[in-house]
């Protein structure tokens, strides 16, 4: 059986002189990411893995979850800032088999669209908000549309 949290970025600043790919989290977002992080502990759905966007907004908020639930520094993949659900769906498939729990940290409108697509539930998924889905599969590849069943989902207070 396989897991996987998504989880939407924490809370960014609007803007940055460098760009959207590098908006770092605002001080609501870091404290909104430590809750969720200590929410996702006290709940016993600690992921084995961390695979993030590369943006900042991404990579920050992955950081703090995996120093709280004391896992190995974050995974990036370049695609998931410019991905859709299909091409998000694409990553999943290709997560590592001996892994049973992933969390993927990315942005909406994709994660709340991949929600939907996966487990045919619509929920938006505000800032820092985790969605946990299990699957009945022991492959990540025979993961597709509707095969996940929302089992948890929450957000910061």
């Amino acid at each position: 059986m396989k897991t996987l949290l998504l989880v939407r970025h924490a809370n960014a600043l609007h803007k940055s002189i460098k760009g959207d790919f590098e908006r770092q989290l605002s001080p609501k977002g870091l404290k909104d990411a430590e809750q969720m992080a200590n929410k996702v502990k006290k709940a016993g759905h600690v992921p084995q893995l961390i695979i993030s966007s590369e943006a900042e907004r991404a990579k920050a908020t992955a950081t703090i979850f995996t120093d709280i639930l004391d896992l190995p520094a974050p995974q990036t993949q370049g695609t998931i800032y410019e991905g859709n659900e299909k091409k998000l769906l694409k990553i999943i498939n290709k997560f590592p088999d001996e892994v049973e729990r992933i969390a993927l940290v990315g942005h909406n409108p994709d994660i709340s669209s991949l929600l939907f697509l996966l487990t045919g539930k619509y929920l938006d998924m505000p800032t820092c908000t985790v969605a946990l889905i299990s699957f009945e599969f022991d492959e990540w590849e025979a993961i597709s549309s509707n095969t996940g069943d929302l089992d948890w989902y929450a957000s910061p207070e």
